[in-house]
C-alpha cells in the first residue's frame, strides 16, 4: 500500500498511477518515450507488483536499447565507431 506524504507535488511523476493502467497502454507510453527520464521507477515498480508484466518491462528493456542506440549517434548521424575507424571486425 502506497503512503501520501502532506507535501505532495501534483505534477511530480508516479509510477504506481502511470501502472495502474492498460497494459497496451503502458507500452505505448514507453515506446513513444513519454516517460524516457522515469524508466529507473517504472522498471523497480514493475518489479514490485505480485505479477509483474513482461511485455511492460520488455517494452523499457528495448526503449533503453533506443536510447542508446541514440547516443551512439553524432550530430551528422555517423554512427561513433565509424569516427574512430572502429569496423567492429
Amino acid at each position: 500500500m502506497r503512503r501520501k506524504t502532506d507535501e505532495v507535488d501534483e505534477d511530480a511523476f508516479d509510477p504506481h498511477d502511470f501502472l495502474d493502467g492498460p497494459w497496451r497502454e503502458i507500452v505505448t507510453e514507453i515506446d513513444a518515450g513519454d516517460v524516457d527520464g522515469e524508466l529507473d521507477a517504472v522498471e523497480k515498480t514493475e518489479h514490485e507488483r505480485s505479477r509483474p508484466r513482461r511485455s511492460v518491462l520488455k517494452a523499457i528493456e528495448d526503449r533503453r536499447a533506443e536510447l542508446e542506440d541514440e547516443e551512439d549517434l553524432v550530430d551528422d548521424g555517423t554512427p561513433d565507431d565509424e569516427l574512430s575507424g572502429d569496423t567492429g571486425e
